[in-house]
């Protein structure tokens, strides 16, 4: 999905340097639309740079934090029901052994792909109640996955005060 975004960012970037350049017709003086041009694209991608690849981006946390379904849900008979999100990466055969937060029993595991490429998902096996082990049945499958994990989590315990 980053990908997608990368993309979508880019293409905003040529658009605007696309603008610009039709306004460097409409004014007389070419230097100024040409400095113009040059400040707007250099701010441009310094803001791209520092929103990709800032080590504490709020902003970017904030709308991959939109793009997950983790949180505390309620199901049709009003049982609470947490939902985490997680990622992994595959780069081999054998099994890797993914950690969740606790949950009081086993947890549902669903596996999708972060490209939304074609294929089967990685074998998930031995869920347990704070993880659950992946392994991989064909080099396909040796790349970023994401998962799912269903059920009803264990509450941390609160001091007294």
């Amino acid at each position: 999905m980053e990908y997608f975004f990368i993309a979508g960012n880019v293409a905003s970037l040529m658009a605007l340097a696309g603008f610009l350049l039709q306004l460097s017709h409409l004014v007389p003086d070419n230097k100024v639309t040409w400095w113009t041009l040059v400040a707007s694209v250099a701010v441009t991608l310094l803001f791209w740079v520092y929103f990709y690849f800032a080590p504490r981006n709020r902003v970017k946390k904030t709308i991959k934090d939109r793009l997950t379904f983790a949180g505390l849900y309620m199901s049709s008979s009003n049982d609470p029901i947490e939902v985490y999100e997680g990622e992994f990466t595959l780069a081999k055969f054998g099994i890797l052994t993914v950690p969740i937060p606790p949950f009081e029993s086993k947890p549902t595991v669903t596996i999708f792909s972060v490209e939304q490429l074609e294929g089967n998902p990685p074998s998930v096996s031995k869920v347990t109640l704070d993880s659950f082990e992946v392994s991989a049945t064909t080099s396909n499958q040796w790349r970023a996955w994401r998962f799912r994990a269903r059920g009803r989590q264990l509450l941390p315990r609160k001091e007294p005060t």
